[in-house]
């Protein structure tokens, strides 16, 4: 029989051949989309083009994340997703670049009928965490591509639960710096993946690109990625 120390050690190597499978997973779909997209290897490239729509000093936001008085959480990243490619596909042209196609993704964590968005302080962060201890929640990613006149967009929803956790755990987990710019306050594929007891869905989804919707979208406007 294993001891107590023994399990926990094998608990950790599955967790760690898990997450280094899951980034060999997504470096070669990237890169497959990277030779479609941009017609040329990611793996070996040293430049390729990139559009920023975060806010930077001295200027507004591209965009607003925050729902609508009585919109449905579905619409919600549905909304964001379609206004992030839309957004960027204005701001390359304005840019004088070369049209490539433009995709978005926009994720949420929902509990009970309520988005949680992004903790705005550790207080906040705490009690989002709080709120999502010993209980199931959703997590929405709405995945869009802006190409010519075409707006194509899938979602993913997954059911997250996650064990009880202990506030001074919480507190350490805070203390990471791991649960700020995260919807819900937490990162699967960080250290909270020791939170979750079962996941129904898409681990993708729930980091924040859903790959299986992504290569159905990419699909629709005529990129196969395999």
């Amino acid at each position: 029989m294993q001891s107590r120390w023994e399990r926990r050690a094998d608990a950790v190597l599955g967790i760690a051949a898990s997450a280094i499978l899951l980034v060999l997973m997504l470096v070669t779909f990237v890169d497959v989309v990277a030779r479609y997209l941009f017609n040329f290897p990611l793996r070996g490239a040293f430049e390729f083009t990139e559009l920023l729509l975060r806010e930077a000093p001295g200027r507004e936001q591209d965009i607003i994340e925050a729902p609508r008085s009585d919109e449905a959480p579905l619409e919600y990243v549905k909304r964001v997703a379609r206004l992030k490619a839309s957004v960027g596909w204005h701001r390359m042209g304005r840019r004088g670049l070369a049209p490539k196609p433009i995709l978005s993704a926009d994720t949420e964590v929902v509990l009970e009928g309520t988005v949680l968005g992004k903790p705005r302080d550790a207080a906040d962060a705490i009690a989002m965490l709080g709120a999502l201890s010993g209980r199931t929640h959703e997590v929405l990613t709405a995945v869009a591509i802006r190409w010519q006149a075409q707006l194509a967009q899938a979602v993913s929803s997954s059911r997250v639960s996650f064990r009880a956790i202990p506030k001074d755990e919480i507190e350490r987990y805070i203390a990471t710096g791991e649960p700020f710019d995260k919807a819900g306050g937490y990162a699967i594929q960080g250290r909270a993946a020791a939170f979750v007891q079962h996941l129904d869905g898409s681990y993708s989804g729930v980091m924040g690109l859903p790959l299986f919707e992504t290569a159905e979208v990419l699909s629709r406007i005529g990129y196969q990625v395999l």
